[in-house]
């Protein structure tokens, strides 16, 4: 489960209509919540989609923290790949 929500939050690929979404509903979420910031007075319904999408940001995040050990692996093994690499140019005899 953890890696389809990966792959949903990441970049839409061809065809992943759930990633596509997303990605639509992240970019709809930014802009409506610049909206209450272009207008100087306050009322219902700037509060209201201030709260919402700083709702919905926060769902973001949490996703992508509990998907973020997938890539923590990948960047480990990365790291663990350049140093062995570095090990063997600069320490060769």
């Amino acid at each position: 489960m953890r890696k389809r929500i990966f792959e949903i939050i990441e970049k839409a690929e061809d065809k992943d209509i759930a990633s596509t979404v997303y990605d639509y509903l992240m970019m709809i979420a930014i802009i409506a919540s610049l909206v209450p910031l272009a207008f100087k007075n306050d009322n219902q319904f700037f509060f209201i989609v201030d709260k919402v999408t700083v709702c919905i940001f926060i769902i973001d995040y949490f996703l992508r923290w509990i998907t973020a050990i997938p890539c923590l692996e990948i960047a480990i093994k990365i790291s663990e790949a350049l140093k062995s690499n570095v090990n063997e140019i600069f320490l060769r005899e």
